[in-house]
């Protein structure tokens, strides 16, 4: 199941699906319980990148019926997790600290500190959506030193990106900034290009909102760089849209149609009307 982790790390879900799909019907064939479990899982996992719930949730719960019954301690946490995010998605946020729990206090049993690191951002999550961010702070905080100290890679980024939301959330973009360029940084070391592409993308907007143009432009085409290698095409449109509308208070108006227009083609290709008008005024209203 290694290479359909890969994939999914890159967010290359199709051929994730197909790779975990794969790997369940051989381990079901083997009669192989526990990895059969893992397979419906990461299929779950796949899903849920998709935006499918009942997809991702039927898998969850066929998965954690067979490690139920089996003892699998290790699945199980996984699944308490995911689970939870699932809540979390729904906006049910005390439902979702109920399964972050379960699966942190059974992580810390297992010793998998890896997946201490992991449930704590998901609990800091929920306790900033809930507006309790002194809690999300703490959790935050305690991820990013575990991650640190086990090498974590992955962890670390992640932890970085959700402390510079925090100082965001409170106004100051100077430090937002920095973690959020540290956290970009290890993203791209580790090769996960859907963190990447996100990531500067995030801090592309932050420049933009500061008036700082050329740097905005800057992280938005590194974005449209790495989203083109993703193949998604209206993440590619977005990243255009943006780009349009830096070259537009640069004065670069040339440029600015260059991007909107291409970003235009996209949206009518997937027949996003709302972004097909939105992409419209703003060519409209070139000069």
């Amino acid at each position: 199941m290694m290479q359909g982790r890969i994939l999914y790390r890159r967010g290359k879900w199709q051929e994730a699906l197909a790779s975990f799909t794969t790997a369940s019907e051989i381990f079901n064939k083997k009669k192989d319980k526990k990895n059969y479990a893992v397979a419906l899982r990461w299929i779950g996992n796949v899903y849920g990148a998709k935006g499918k719930s009942a997809e991702t949730m039927k898998y969850y719960v066929e998965s954690f019926e067979i490690a139920t019954a089996i003892n699998d301690e290790k699945n199980l946490a996984a699944l308490y997790n995911n689970i939870g995010l699932e809540h979390k998605i729904h906006e049910r946020y005390d439902r979702a600290l109920e399964y972050f729990q379960k699966s942190l206090k059974m992580k810390r049993k297992l010793g998998d500190e890896r997946g201490v690191a992991t449930t704590l951002i998901n609990i800091g999550d929920a306790h900033y959506k809930k507006l309790e961010y002194n809690e999300a702070s703490k959790c935050y905080e305690q991820s990013l030193e575990i991650s640190r100290k086990i090498g974590y890679e992955s962890g670390v980024a992640l932890a970085l990106y959700k402390i510079g939301k925090d100082y965001e959330g409170s106004g100051d973009f100077r430090d937002a900034l920095k973690y959020y360029k540290e956290s970009l940084e290890i993203y791209k070391k580790i090769d996960n290009a859907p963190k990447a592409a996100l990531i500067s993308m995030i801090i592309g907007e932050r420049y933009y909102i500061l008036n700082r143009y050329k740097k905005a432009l800057y992280y938005f085409n590194e974005s449209l760089e790495i989203r083109k290698g993703l193949n998604n095409e209206l993440d590619v449109a977005r990243a255009l849209t943006e780009i349009g509308r830096c070259y537009m208070e640069m004065k670069k108006y040339s440029e600015a149609r260059n991007a909107w227009e291409e970003a235009l083609a996209i949206y009518k290709k997937k027949k996003r009307k709302k972004y097909i008008k939105k992409v419209e005024g703003y060519i409209k209203g070139l000069p």
